[in-house]
């Protein structure tokens, strides 16, 4: 098992993440960070992309972390281009590994930021797995799920998305997974893919070798508004 791990998003998006790393009992600690000042990232350069990524791995890295997990596509996309002297796992390669699993399929979806569109990080998987995908931003969707009006979200579907019959759809943003009621409706034969869930089965297979008893220590931190963090994690977190 891991000693202490950190978690960096956007926002409220990578809180799925860490419930699932807790459930799964992955790490005696694991410290959350959102730089929620910044929020949403999707929508802005690569140079700014850059400084965010790069100050969140900087500051994680001097908490003495084993591993900080990258929740977010957007900064997962541009990683090789940052300064990493911690491991780092970014979100996308489990979001890559579950394309991997339906692969030559011609009916996809992926949903992600328009930064992570324009990286190209998830076209050049579908190339080589040979599946045929949509890509498709739905800006809307990242401050419905900050505002937790999920219902909200309905309102745009139709808007977004000229066709309801995906075989596949890749949740390639962690704020996603939060309307899997509004896609489930909307696209109601859809093989829904979320990476956090492949992520935290991956990590469970090779850290938890022993179960532990003790409780798992959640240590909140934001550039902007912890409270927002830890009410969101508590409407979430017996679900």
């Amino acid at each position: 098992m891991l000693n202490k791990i950190a978690i960096f998003d956007s926002g409220v998006g990578g809180l799925g993440t860490l419930d699932l790393l807790v459930k799964n009992k992955i790490a005696k600690e694991i410290i959350y960070y959102a730089d929620n000042k910044n929020v949403p990232f999707g929508t802005k350069s690569k140079e700014e992309i850059l400084i965010i990524g790069q100050n969140a791995i900087d500051y994680l890295t001097s908490l003495n972390v084993d591993l900080i997990i990258l929740a977010c596509n957007t900064v997962s996309s541009i990683l090789n281009e940052l300064n990493v002297n911690t491991k780092v796992l970014p979100i996308s390669d489990y979001g890559i590994l579950g394309l991997s699993k339906i692969a030559n399929n011609q009916n996809t979806l992926v949903v992600a930021t328009k930064a992570t569109i324009n990286s190209g990080i998830y076209q050049r998987a579908c190339e080589k797995y040979n599946i045929k995908a949509d890509f498709i931003s739905p800006i809307s969707f990242v401050p419905i799920v900050e505002s937790m009006q999920y219902s909200k979200s309905s309102e745009y579907f139709a808007e977004y998305f000229q066709k309801n019959d995906y075989e596949n759809i890749l949740y390639a943003c962690t704020h996603y997974p939060f309307l899997e009621k509004e896609f489930k409706a909307y696209f109601p034969k859809a093989n829904l893919l979320d990476p956090a869930k492949i992520l935290a089965t991956t990590m469970k297979n090779e850290y938890c070798k022993e179960e532990f008893e003790f409780g798992i220590k959640i240590d909140f931190k934001a550039s902007k508004d912890i409270k927002i963090l830890q009410d969101f994690y508590e409407r979430i977190k017996n679900v």
